[in-house]
Order: C-alpha cells, then sequence, then structure tokens
C-alpha cells in the first residue's frame, strides 16, 4: 500500500491490524478483536523524549504506563536539557502525573531538565511483580554549563507506592535537587513499598537533594504510611523536610538509613520542626507503627525536636 517506501524500515502496519480488529468487530467476535489489541499492546515499549530546550505542556492529567489491562511492558519519559537554557517552569509542565500503573513507568530527568507537576504525583499504582518498581523516578546530573542541576518540582503531595503490593521509587544522584510542597508518602496504601535515596554530587559541585514542605507548615514525610517506607542517604545526600514521621498507620514500618560523606560533606537529614520515629501521636500516628532510625560512618540528623516512640528505635 506504500510502494514508495517499501525496504525504508518506514511502514507501520498497525493500523491494518487495528482495521482487522474492527472487522471482527464488525462480524461479532469481539473476543478475537480484543485478543489482537492486546498483542499489539503487548509488543510495544513507549518513549517520549524531551530535550535541547524542549518543552511539552499537560493541561489535565498524563501517565507513563497506561495500558487497558495489566502488562509488563515498561513506559518512559526522558527529559534531557545538556547545554540549554531551561523554558519557563521547565521542560514537562504537567497538573497531574502518575508514573506506573497498568504498565510499569519511568519518569528519567537528567543534565539539567526540569518538570513541575502542579497537582498530585504518584508512582507505583499497580503491582507488576518485577525486580524494578513499577514507577520509577529518576533525577540527576546537572546542564553541562553550570547553571542548574535536574529539578523535579512537585506543588503538592507526592505518592510513593499506592496499590497494594506496588512500588514505587524516586533517586537523586550527581547534583539532582527536588522539591516537594505538600506531604511526601512513602508506602502510601497497606502492602505498597516506597523508596527515597539520595547521593552524591555533580561534578561542578551541586549537592544531590530533596525539600520536602515550607518553611511554617505542617508538611510530613511519611516513611511508611500505611505500607512500607525507606529513605537512605548517602556519599553526602541531603533531605530536609518540615516533619518526619518514621511509621505511619499501624502495621507500617518506616526506616532511615543515614550513611557517609562526600568530600567531608555528611549525609545529612534535616527535620525543622518534629522528627518521630516509631509510633509517636505528636506526628500523627499510631503507637504500633514501626520505624527506625539508623546513622553510621559520619551520618547526621538535625532537628528542633525528636520524639522516639514505644516502636522506634534509633
Amino acid at each position: 500500500s506504500a510502494p514508495d517506501i517499501a525496504g525504508q524500515g518506514k511502514a507501520n502496519p498497525i493500523a491494518l491490524m487495528l482495521a482487522a480488529a474492527m472487522m471482527l468487530d464488525h462480524v461479532k467476535r469481539k473476543d478475537l478483536a480484543d485478543r489482537l489489541r492486546r498483542a499489539i499492546d503487548a509488543g510495544y515499549t513507549a518513549t517520549l523524549t524531551i530535550e535541547n530546550g524542549g518543552q511539552v505542556v499537560v493541561t489535565n492529567a498524563a501517565v507513563i504506563g497506561q495500558a487497558d489491562a495489566l502488562q509488563p511492558y515498561p513506559a518512559s519519559i526522558a527529559v534531557n536539557n545538556i547545554g540549554q537554557p531551561t523554558p519557563g517552569l521547565g521542560n514537562l509542565r504537567v497538573n497531574q502525573l502518575t508514573v506506573g500503573d497498568a504498565l510499569p513507568g519511568l519518569l528519567d530527568i537528567q543534565n539539567g531538565g526540569v518538570v513541575a507537576v502542579f497537582d498530585l504525583l504518584q508512582a507505583g499504582v499497580q503491582a507488576h511483580n518485577q525486580v524494578l518498581a513499577d514507577g520509577r523516578i529518576r533525577l540527576e546530573g546537572t546542564d553541562g554549563i553550570g547553571s542548574q542541576g535536574s529539578a523535579l518540582l512537585a506543588f503538592k503531595d507526592v505518592l510513593l507506592g499506592v496499590g497494594d503490593g506496588a512500588r514505587g521509587d524516586w533517586q537523586i544522584f550527581d547534583g539532582g535537587n527536588g522539591s516537594v510542597i505538600g506531604d511526601l508518602h512513602l508506602g502510601h496504601e497497606a502492602g505498597s513499598r516506597g523508596t527515597l535515596s539520595i547521593s552524591g554530587r555533580s561534578l561542578d559541585g551541586l549537592r544531590s537533594q530533596l525539600s520536602v514542605g515550607t518553611p511554617n507548615g505542617v508538611e510530613m514525610c511519611w516513611v511508611g504510611f500505611a505500607g512500607r517506607g525507606t529513605v537512605t542517604l548517602f556519599n553526602g545526600g541531603l533531605l530536609t523536610c518540615r516533619n518526619m514521621n518514621i511509621g505511619g498507620a499501624a502495621g507500617s514500618q518506616g526506616a532511615v538509613f543515614i550513611t557517609g560523606l562526600n568530600v567531608a560533606t555528611p549525609s545529612t537529614l534535616k527535620v525543622t520542626a518534629a522528627l518521630c520515629v516509631g509510633g509517636a501521636t505528636i506526628c500523627g500516628s499510631a503507637n504500633a507503627a514501626a520505624g527506625t532510625l539508623t546513622l553510621q560512618n559520619g551520618g547526621q540528623v538535625e532537628t528542633d525536636a525528636l520524639v522516639v516512640g514505644s516502636s522506634g528505635h534509633l
């Protein structure tokens, strides 16, 4: 049907196959039509790349990993801005973002790329029983011209690990810079798991870091909200929270590990208000919530108030 592009690797037979599925619908063979559509969906890995000063603006919601049924094939958005000025409010601007739903999802922000999410950001909605997390966020590197590190700006809550059995993972390294204005939930629902790791600095000296909350607000870093939450700070990583609760609802588990240095800069957790470890009611959690805070090899904690509850270990 397209002899002018024969042999060039450009022809795409998907339209023909989807037309065949419509024909099967017409002859009342919806079972075969659905099988054909699932086979088409299963055969492709979707990637959107935004680079070199490009910009995508989504006025409503975006999903990285959307499909009609649970499948193992990954979807991703890669944001790469090396050597280019950042467009206003980022290379990707979206109202609400889900990373990893029916398909595993990856948001990969590198080399000075900037992503802004104005409403809810969630990662790891459905479980796929794979080694990698169901929803992953990677934030790494700088723009190469000494202007800024890769950045993720979340203006409301961030949930890592949402569905039962699902896992959401956020990695910040090599000078990446994250900011959350709302709450951060690691392990949002019972049976879910959320992990956060922050490490190192860029070659031009920018420290990998994440800040959560506002100077006088009540925002909370929940490490294990209803499921399991883990934070790892190493090689000079910095996490700043307005409040932190390690262990949330009854039956949840939270663990924070802080270790190591980077050119004499210690891995550091800063909590500007209250830090609660394991079942402290002052932070709004149940007494049966298990929480552990571990410091080693020069790791540091700075906080205004520390409470270790009946199920907490320091």
